[in-house]
């Protein structure tokens, strides 16, 4: 498939999600750009593509959602469990943004286990699914969850199940989060602001179902012993009705000024 053919593609596709449609020659154009380019379109081009269609409207994303289940339900019979993708990031060469693009391919459920969450980017990502209809659950470190800027309390009123360790004398250290039962985001990356801005760390981004059913299987045992250090809501509101959603980043690229204040 030459320049033209891959293009006329993609025109293709974003036609058919204009009109909330799939019609058969969708389909084979589809087909044809998968086999192509099976490791840069992959679930992240369709969803990027998908999303520009939501309105807020809910009758209108519902259409949304039902025509990405279908491309979805496509893209596994063409990839025929050959991984969509296989991806690496390093901070902070890297920022946020890469790691909310693959965030955002959950479309059912989103296990996290990390240390702390105070990377208020992060932390919109994952109010975002939920808000959309994501099963989205958390464990992390106990004593990092009261630290200041951590965003586990938030994250609790607003209705995700977050869970705890319970040993004083150790921390929860993993790192990882399981998207759909298939995608395996892990490394040394912690969810703060730091570990963007400053620190060395790593993330690797692997689509694997065999890997992600080990690491769901250690996902349920540690959700299971942590059944009674659920953190309970304080409020009853929803804090991000009112909370500011973060622009310091784009704010840094608009001025191209790595060393610009924290907007915090």
């Amino acid at each position: 498939m030459d320049k033209l053919e891959d293009q006329t593609c993609r025109e293709d596709f974003r036609a058919s999600y204009k009109n909330l449609e799939i019609n058969e020659a969708n389909k084979k154009n589809f087909v044809a750009l998968t086999k192509k380019h099976i490791d840069e379109i992959s679930r992240v081009d369709i969803c990027n593509l998908i999303d520009e269609l939501r309105t807020g409207d809910s009758q209108q994303d519902k259409k949304v959602d039902a025509v990405k289940d279908a491309l979805f339900h496509l893209l596994g019979e063409v990839t025929i469990r050959k991984p969509s993708f296989l991806d690496a990031l390093f901070f902070p060469q890297d920022d946020e943004s890469r790691i909310v693009e693959y965030l955002n391919l959950a479309h059912k459920t989103i296990d996290v286990c990390v240390f702390t969450i105070s990377n208020d980017y992060l932390a919109w990502a994952l109010y975002d699914l939920h808000k959309k209809g994501v099963k989205v659950r958390i464990i992390t470190d106990d004593e990092c969850s009261t630290n200041r800027g951590s965003d586990i309390q938030d994250l609790a009123d607003a209705g995700i199940p977050c869970r705890l360790d319970s040993d004083p004398t150790a921390h929860m250290h993993n790192k990882f989060a399981i998207i759909d039962g298939h995608i395996l985001v892990n490394g040394s990356f912690n969810w703060t602001q730091q570990a963007v801005e400053k620190n060395q760390e790593n993330l690797s981004i692997i689509d694997s179902e065999e890997l992600c059913q080990k690491y769901t299987k250690e996902y349920e045992k540690l959700w299971a012993k942590f059944e009674h250090e659920q953190v309970k809501k304080v409020s009853d509101s929803d804090p991000y009705a009112t909370k500011r959603r973060p622009n310091f980043r784009e704010y840094q690229k608009r001025n191209k000024n790595p060393n610009a204040k924290n907007w915090k």
